[in-house]
């Protein structure tokens, strides 16, 4: 049995980061963010902590919520993956 933490895929990761640091300049809540995106919350602590794929559609209705652009998301996302 391997108790090894799986490793993150370096997207999943940079995502869950600028999903983090949007969340944080806006001060904005889980509470809020589920009520805004229909997300319940335990998908977005996943989503936010890098432990699941981020969806378009999740990304899309999670940038609403924090009033960014998706687009803006996914370019500082791969900003810090380095493409």
């Amino acid at each position: 049995m391997n108790n090894e933490t799986p490793e993150i895929d370096p997207y999943t990761a940079a995502f869950a980061a600028e999903l983090r640091a949007e969340r944080g300049r806006k001060q904005i809540g889980f509470d809020e963010i589920a009520a805004k995106t229909g997300i319940n919350k335990r998908t977005l602590f996943r989503l936010f902590d890098g432990e699941r794929d981020l969806r378009a559609k999740h990304l899309i209705v999670i940038a609403e919520a924090l009033d960014v652009t998706p687009q803006d998301l996914i370019t500082r996302a791969m900003g810090s993956v380095g493409e």
